[in-house]
């Protein structure tokens, strides 16, 4: 079986092309692999306004992976068809 590797930044362009791909994806008898990048950091040292704590690198794998889910739902219901 096929994969598509859709990359996301969860921005309009890539929510179309991800949408786009869900729906090519059953004619090619393909998946769809979702990927999205985050910098992972506990400590920038050097940021102008003094360290940048954990909780705000915590809080963005949180809501890449939140987004992620959302994404792939949505992913699955163009592919079943539904509105």
């Amino acid at each position: 079986m096929k994969t598509i590797i859709m990359l996301t930044d969860f921005s309009e362009n890539a929510d179309h092309a991800a949408k786009t791909a869900a729906k090519v994806a059953p004619q090619l008898k393909a998946d769809i692999l979702l990927y999205n990048t985050y910098y992972d950091h506990p400590i920038l040292p050097t940021y102008a306004g003094g360290p940048w704590v954990v909780e705000e690198f915590v809080f963005r794998k949180d809501e890449s992976t939140a987004k992620l889910s959302q994404l792939a739902i949505q992913l699955r219901h163009v592919m079943a068809g539904i509105s």
